[in-house]
């Protein structure tokens, strides 16, 4: 088989599993749709695992593949074709995403077992897995537009999944619309491409780069900068991904871990020629990702529901990749993007696990002690705790320290480096803590059980603690892995090397493991809550746990004013324009009437006002003429 047959096979395999379970699900498969999602899922993760053999040097032939299916339509000089486009960075995407798509979709086997939604949820899961995979694999910008507002729309689906629930619907609705925020600059900057290089094609656009004017790649850069923004949520568009926990667990592993929010990160790598040559844009891309970082690094430190808090790690992780792009250094961004995805997928999918056993339950004060009832899960969510803190010798370290250390030494960014280098070192430390406070309370100290779960805990079933396991293992490893696969696929080239310093080296591993282990003083089992206690109890933790009332501040600024010109032009539809109508139907209904009062039935009458009216016809036109 062909490569081009291959990689078609990526997205083609997910998009003919989506459509087998839509059109079988409900009548025929029902309870056994997830097999036909297992199949669709497995096989784009073995088509993308065999292109990546033959991508690595010395492992196979390698090269880049780029071929067109066929042209869309074509017009006034522009031709739209769908096309694809599989490089190195493709090649580290397609395995990420299809990877953790295949664990969430055999998580998903025990998880959503027994609800009635079930073939819908796979036929979603599969639909969102292509769209994934098309924006990946395209080969201009149309298309990765395209792919973009599909994976926008299977999130809004997958999200507001239970729609019967008001929060569900609410927060599908509130993804959707400020990611329509984000897509109208993305729109915009496509179509500035266009007008600007007469293309939408990767190659011949980042061919005429060098030689545009810099205020039109600026304004290129920064309309792209809002799409990515937008998907990945950063500041000021963070506010959905919160919201968006009220999907289904494995629907926040999917859309937390490597698809959806990494979308932006892969965006502005594949578009770095662009923003590389634009004046002031990765100083922007830096400013936003450590400001992001740090910002939701604080609300996560103090919230207390368990998939909430890791729902503003990955805001903040996601920050930490933008800091990297900003910097110059994609490849230390991508390499990011490759470990937070599997051990932020096994902390959702944890989540899930304690979700599921504590009658959904995520209010993390209300239970402790769950690692001698659910020990699996808890040396699972352990192991991913240890990455996301950034613990020497976990995958999370590696990425985590790369992105620090091309920011201390970026000469793109002069000063400002070192400065969001401190940033991200503190966010560094602040992150350490909140997830080890999160362990502790939820796992350590004394058996503490939520009263809707009747003193039982549920078991998670072996669909369920066999992916915990699964993904426990690149949690740690991925790092060892992923830095000898980036450096071997060449992603360093999207960058400058940055040679990290030996005190930051150092710094990083004392500041992460400190954290850590004031996290297990304040919270483990031997506990002090005297000192939490008082901190709880100041205003600015007050002010931070309410995640700065940003949302109450989106909504008086923008919400209610939209709300109230909605109100404004519904009156004026209902009373103004609707008599003004009314008003206009008023004369004839008149005239109507009155002619209906001669309407006697005498022939003698109408042939009398027949010859009246001919009479006065004939002379109107005669004193015309």
């Amino acid at each position: 088989m062909s490569d081009s047959l291959i990689i078609l096979a990526i997205p083609g395999c997910a998009l003919a599993a989506a459509m087998l379970i839509a059109l079988l699900g409900p009548r025929l498969l029902r309870g056994q749709s997830h097999w036909v999602a297992i199949a669709g899922v497995a096989g784009a993760v073995a088509a993308a695992a065999h292109l990546l053999y033959d991508a690595v040097p010395g492992l196979g032939e390698g090269g880049r593949i780029a071929g067109t299916l066929y042209r869309w339509f074509s017009g006034d000089g522009f031709t739209a074709r769908i096309g694809y486009l599989y490089d190195h960075l493709a090649a580290i995407m397609l395995v990420t995403v299809t990877g953790v798509s295949l664990c969430v979709v055999l998580y998903s086997r025990g998880y959503m077992k027994g609800h009635r939604g079930y073939p819908r949820f796979f036929t979603y899961i599969c639909l969102f897995v292509f769209s994934m995979c098309t924006l990946v694999l395209a080969d201009n910008f149309l298309l990765l537009y395209l792919g973009w507002e599909a994976v926008g729309l299977c999130s809004y689906l997958l999200i507001g999944f239970y729609y019967e629930r008001p929060t569900a619907s609410a927060a599908a609705r509130k993804a959707f619309v400020v990611n329509r925020v984000g897509d109208f600059g993305f729109g915009l900057g496509v179509l500035m491409i266009w007008l600007t290089f007469g293309t939408l094609d990767y190659g011949q656009v980042f061919a005429q780069v060098p030689g545009a004017s810099a205020g039109a790649l600026t304004a290129i850069a920064l309309l792209l900068l809002c799409g990515a923004v937008g998907k990945s949520a950063q500041l000021p568009l963070h506010v959905w991904l919160p919201d968006a926990m009220e999907g289904p667990s494995p629907v926040s592993a999917l859309i937390h871990a490597a698809t959806m929010v990494t979308a932006g990160v892969y965006m502005v790598a594949r578009s770095m020629p662009i923003f590389a040559h634009a004046p002031g844009v990765l100083a922007v891309v830096a400013i936003i990702g450590a400001a992001t970082a740090l910002f939701a690094a604080t609300i996560a430190l103090v919230n207390n529901d368990l998939k909430r808090v890791l729902a503003y790690s990955t805001i903040s992780q996601l920050g930490y990749m933008f800091l990297g792009l900003g910097a110059g250094a994609a490849g230390a961004a991508v390499f990011h993007l490759f470990t937070h995805a599997f051990f932020k997928a096994l902390l959702f999918l944890g989540a899930g696990v304690v979700m599921h056993a504590m009658a959904d339950v995520l209010d993390i004060r209300r239970m402790s002690g769950l690692a001698r009832r659910l020990p699996i899960t808890a040396v699972a969510f352990f192991a991913a705790c240890l990455a996301l803190s950034g613990i020497p010798g976990t995958a999370g370290f590696f990425s985590k320290d790369q992105i620090l250390a091309a920011a201390f030494t970026s000469p793109g960014l002069g000063r400002l480096g070192p400065a969001l280098g401190w940033v991200g070192l503190v966010t560094a430390g602040l992150t350490a803590f909140y997830t080890f406070r999160l362990f502790m309370r939820v796992f350590a100290g004394p058996d503490v059980l939520p009263e809707e779960t009747h003193g039982h805990v549920h078991k998670p079933s072996p669909w369920m603690w066999l992916v915990l396991v699964a993904l426990a293992i690149p949690s740690i490893g991925a790092g060892y892995v992923g830095g000898w696969l980036l450096h071997t696929l060449g992603l360093a080239g999207l960058a400058e090397a940055h040679a990290e310093p030996h005190w930051l080296l150092w710094t990083s591993g004392v500041v992460a493991v400190g954290s850590a282990f004031l996290a297990v003083l304040l919270y483990g089992p031997a506990r002090d809550w005297t000192l939490a206690t008082r901190v709880d109890q100041t205003a600015f933790y007050d002010f931070v746990s309410n995640k700065y009332f940003i949302d109450e501040l989106y909504d008086a600024v923008f919400v209610r004013p939209a709300r109230a010109l909605g109100r404004l032009c519904t009156m004026i539809d209902d009373r103004v324009i609707d008599n003004l109508l009314l008003g206009v139907t008023w004369a004839p209904r008149g005239i109507g009437r009155g002619l209906r009062a001669v309407q006697r039935g005498s022939l003698g009458a109408y042939a009398m006002i027949f010859a009246f009216g001919a009479v006065l016809l004939m002379a109107v036109l005669w004193l015309l003429t």
